[in-house]
C-alpha cells in the first residue's frame, strides 16, 4: 500500500467513479426547473448553515424583515433539520426555536409536517424556491409558518456553490452504519467483494476525500484570508464529533481580523491571554452563565479578570453572543 501511494501520490478514481455511476450510487436528486441543474436538500441545508445568502436586507415572504442571529445547530435526530436558532423577525421579535429546510416549499406537506405536533416548534421554514405560489404553510395547530426563500437572495451562482460546499461535511442523519439495503450495503454483507477489493476501493476513496477538502479549502483562498482559513480549520477539528458546527460558527462570529483588533499586541503575554480568552468565551455563550456559579477563590478571581475583559471589548462584539444551548456537553472531557 505505501510502495503504491509513494508511485501514484493521490488517485482521483474515486471521483471519476462517483461521476460515472452518479444515477446508480447515494441519493437521487430532483431538477427543478429554473434551476436547470439538481440541487440536493442537503445542498440547501449547508447554504442555510454556512450563510451563503446576504446579512442584511433578508425578509420573509410574507415580507417581515428577518436577521439571522444564529442558524442553529445541526438535528441528527428526529424531528426539524436544525434546533436552537435564534432570529430576529419583525412583528415577532426575538426568537429561539427550530428550523427546517426544503429545497421547494411543497416539501412540507409532502413530507407530512404539517400532520406532525412535533413540527409546531418550527420558527421559519427555509426554502430555495416557494413553489406555492404565495400561499403560506401551516403547522398541524394550523398556525401558518414564516418562509425564508433563499432564490430571491443568494448572491452566488447555484454552480458555485456546488463547487464550494462541501456535502460530505453534513452529519450523517444516523449514527448507525447502515449496511443494508443498498447495492455496496448487500455486496459487503453477501461476501461478492473480496478483502483485497474493498481495501482499494477505501484507499482510493480517502483519497477522494483527502482530494475534496483540499480543493474545498482552494476554493475559500477567493473569499477568506489564509490565516483565518487556517483558524476556521483548527477550530472545526476541536470540535470533534458534537461540536464542529459551534466551533465553526464562533470561528465566524470571531474572525482572526476582529481578535487582532480587541487584543493588544503590545500587551503582557498574561494579558493578552486573558483578553482572549474573554471574548472566545463570551462570544461563544459561556462567560455569563460561568459567572452564577459557585466556585473557589481562585476561580472567582479568574471569572472575575475575564468578566473586566470582556466588558472592555468594543459592544458590537459583546452582542454577538452565542446561546450555551447551541453547544453539546454530552461525551465531553475537559
Amino acid at each position: 500500500m505505501k510502495e503504491r501511494r509513494s508511485a501514484t501520490r493521490f488517485s482521483e478514481l474515486y471521483g471519476r467513479f462517483l461521476e460515472e455511476f452518479a444515477d446508480q450510487v447515494g441519493e437521487s436528486s430532483v431538477t427543478y426547473g429554473q434551476a436547470n441543474r439538481n440541487i440536493r436538500e442537503e445542498l440547501v441545508r449547508c447554504m442555510w448553515f454556512g450563510s451563503h445568502f446576504p446579512p442584511e436586507g433578508l425578509a420573509t415572504d410574507d415580507g417581515r424583515r428577518l436577521e439571522v442571529l444564529s442558524p442553529g445547530w445541526w438535528n441528527v435526530e428526529g424531528g426539524p433539520d436544525f434546533i436552537r436558532a435564534e432570529l430576529l423577525l419583525e412583528g415577532s421579535g426575538r426568537l429561539l426555536g427550530d428550523v427546517e429546510v426544503h429545497t421547494v416549499a411543497s416539501s412540507w406537506y409532502a413530507h407530512g409536517h404539517d400532520r406532525q405536533p412535533e413540527y409546531d416548534e418550527v420558527m421559519l421554514h427555509v426554502v430555495m424556491w416557494n413553489d406555492l405560489e404565495g400561499k403560506q404553510i401551516l403547522r398541524h395547530c394550523g398556525e401558518p409558518v414564516p418562509q425564508l426563500t433563499l432564490s430571491r437572495f443568494v448572491e452566488e451562482e447555484i454552480g458555485e456553490l456546488v463547487e464550494i460546499i462541501d456535502l460530505e461535511e453534513e452529519p450523517a442523519e444516523t449514527s448507525q452504519p447502515v449496511v443494508t439495503g443498498r447495492y455496496c450495503g448487500g455486496a459487503l454483507t453477501e461476501g461478492r467483494m473480496t478483502p483485497e477489493w474493498l481495501g482499494r476501493m477505501l484507499d482510493i476513496a480517502g483519497d477522494h476525500r483527502l482530494l475534496s477538502k483540499a480543493e474545498r479549502l482552494r476554493c475559500l483562498q477567493d473569499k477568506l484570508p489564509l490565516e483565518q482559513i487556517l483558524y476556521e480549520s483548527v477550530a472545526e477539528a476541536l470540535g470533534y464529533k458534537n461540536n464542529r458546527m459551534p466551533f465553526l460558527q464562533l470561528s465566524d462570529l470571531l474572525p482572526v481580523k476582529v481578535l487582532r483588533e480587541v487584543v493588544p499586541a503590545d500587551a503582557p503575554a498574561p494579558e493578552r491571554r486573558e483578553v482572549l480568552e474573554a471574548a472566545l468565551y463570551g462570544v461563544g455563550g459561556f462567560l455569563e452563565e460561568a459567572l452564577q456559579g459557585e466556585f473557589d477563590e481562585e476561580t472567582r478571581s479568574y471569572l472575575g479578570r475575564l468578566q473586566e475583559r470582556w466588558e472592555g471589548l468594543p459592544r458590537r462584539l459583546r452582542q454577538v453572543r452565542m446561546s450555551p444551548a447551541h453547544w453539546s456537553f454530552g461525551g465531553t472531557r475537559p
